[in-house]
């Protein structure tokens, strides 16, 4: 068996962190998406990163439309219970 080289070595040591950083991405990217969507991607060809980081954006993106839209709809019954408290005070 030849002896490994310097240059051999470093390229396996670079290769090994390269997949230990994607590894550790991949990790974060699925505890992410788990506990925005609710359970775990299932990760496959035709469903990778990109996908994950775009139904993320979109399931936040509901969520803060349907909160300002619940805010919305308070601040108008607000109103509307006010303008009725100062229509009984008028009476």
């Amino acid at each position: 068996m030849p002896a490994v080289t310097w240059n051999q070595r470093a390229e396996d040591l670079a290769m090994t962190q390269v997949i230990d950083e994607r590894d550790s991405a991949e990790s974060a990217l699925s505890e992410a998406y788990a506990l925005v969507m609710g359970h775990a991607p299932e990760w496959s060809n035709l469903f990778g990163y990109r996908d994950a980081i775009n139904q993320i954006e979109w399931k936040l993106k509901r969520e803060r439309d349907h909160e300002t839209m619940v805010m919305a709809c308070g601040d108008a019954i607000g109103g509307f219970d006010q303008s009725i408290d100062s229509t009984k005070e008028q009476e």
